[in-house]
């Protein structure tokens, strides 16, 4: 069977689903945790175009350009 997770509530969570069930969660999880770093790490290289660029906000009215 699978550890105990470190939170308590997690085993209550978990324990509907099967283990097969639980892989696909995992992998599902895993491969967007790679995704997510690697377009972080190219949006802080700025290799990335962004479509809706940042603009300023209603508190920065006058603290110039």
């Amino acid at each position: 069977m699978f550890p105990e997770p470190a939170h308590p509530g997690l085993s209550e969570l978990f324990a509907d689903y099967t283990s097969d069930e639980i892989d696909v969660l995992s992998d599902w999880f895993t491969r967007v945790t790679v995704a997510m770093r690697t377009s972080l790490e190219e949006i802080q290289a700025g290799n990335v175009f962004l479509m809706f660029p940042a603009t300023r906000s209603r508190f920065d009215a006058g603290r110039g350009p």
